[in-house]
């Protein structure tokens, strides 16, 4: 206060002008930047090291175990949009009903697959436990609706709504959901809170996916507007999407087969194969650049994703709520799952110094053990929305 006593309106509009700010985030990301590479090359002899160790070692998927075939079911929602999704059934003597019940909710661009979520099905089995994923409004075998508003976040939470019920699932006992996943599960878990137990919370945020991405460890000025102008303006010209498109084609493979370089787990090559997480971002990303069309329903909702906020309703969400990140994420940083593990009361936070945006299946160890301490912990419903730990 001070200072802004001291100083005319002309100063002052110098120290606030675009330039002053566009130096100062740009001062902000050359540190992010410089902080990411740091660790990145730590990462990078982490690699180099386990492949020479293991030059001679062949890695072998373990045959014993594989994820559960789902069964592929449509549903009508109430506006008319036909839905894919899929359910599996339990292997064991239990019945149906006496089965708990766990909601994979994807990130943007995943087919209705359970391998973002692998580990977490290896860890519950399948003798005593119903998996249920589905294919987004728009994407994939999910009709794309009339009306565009009609992809709105708060839409795919009605749709899981509607999805449970005609399952006759009463309750989820943990909804699990990835990326965009959040969101949804936190927009489900608020709207309908008397029908969810528990939150597993990977590599996501409460909303407005644009003020953070790209920014690893600072919220850079100015950058948000940018990002939203470069998608409107890709969305407003048919000839930018085409060379998008054709962009993506040429640089992505390479790009996933570096990545899997750099990140992928021991543990899951022999659980699931050593191009485990090759496949896993080959259904994420390359459905992307497949079509122009495919191309603009993503952008559409990485929109939605950037319009939508639970911010100011975190702290009404009282559910167990197991929140994972990766301080390597750069789609998702990790201060956003700060922010809602601070503000959620129930919420327990688990980051990953050394994963990016999959947290759990790069460093499926550290995950699954924060998420057995998670499990342990015993709370009480109060009632439909209050929960107590004991």
């Amino acid at each position: 206060a001070e200072y802004m006593g001291t100083v005319g309106s002309e100063e002052m509009a110098a120290v606030f002008s675009p330039v002053s700010m566009v130096l100062t985030g740009a001062w902000y990301y050359l540190l992010s930047v410089f902080a990411t590479a740091y660790v990145v090359i730590l990462k990078t002899v982490r690699s180099l090291t386990r492949t020479i160790t293991n030059k001679k070692k062949v890695v072998q998927k373990d045959t014993k175990w594989s994820l559960p075939r789902p069964t592929a079911k449509t549903l009508t929602a109430r506006d008319g949009v036909s839905l894919k999704y899929f359910v599996t059934s339990p292997s064991g003597n239990k019945a149906r009903e006496e089965c708990k019940v766990m909601v994979f909710s994807n990130g943007l661009g995943v087919n209705g697959e359970m391998v973002a979520f692998a580990p977490l099905v290896h860890h519950f089995g399948t003798e005593e436990w119903i998996y249920i994923t589905w294919n987004y409004r728009g994407l994939f075998h999910s009709e794309q609706p009339k009306r565009t508003r009609r992809l709105a976040i708060v839409e795919h939470a009605e749709d899981l709504k509607e999805i449970i019920t005609k399952e006759g699932v009463t309750t989820i006992d943990i909804l699990c959901g990835h990326s965009m996943g959040v969101q949804v599960s936190l927009e489900m878990a608020a709207l309908y809170p008397e029908r969810v137990e528990r939150l597993i919370l990977l590599n996501g945020t409460y909303g407005q996916v644009f003020h953070a991405a790209f920014q690893p460890l600072f919220r850079v000025p100015g950058l948000h507007n940018a990002i939203n102008r470069i998608v409107q303006f890709l969305m407003d010209h048919p000839w930018a999407i085409n060379g998008l498109v054709k962009y993506l084609q040429i640089t992505t493979p390479p790009s996933i087969k570096l990545y899997s370089f750099f990140f992928r787990s021991d543990l899951l090559d022999q659980l699931l194969g050593e191009n485990y997480l090759i496949k896993f971002l080959n259904n994420y990303f390359l459905d992307i650049c497949s079509s122009p069309q495919h191309c603009r329903n993503y952008l559409r909702l990485f929109q939605e994703l950037d319009a939508h906020s639970l911010f100011h309703l975190l702290h009404t969400i009282q559910h167990p709520a197991l929140v994972v990140s990766g301080l390597l994420d750069i789609f998702t940083p990790a201060y956003g799952s700060f922010d809602i593990a601070a503000r959620m009361p129930n919420s327990m936070h688990c980051v990953c110094p050394l994963a990016s945006h999959a947290s759990l299946l790069e460093t499926p160890e550290r995950v699954i053990q924060a998420l057995e301490v998670f499990m342990n912990r015993r709370y009480q419903r109060a009632n439909s929305i209050n929960f107590h730990y004991d």
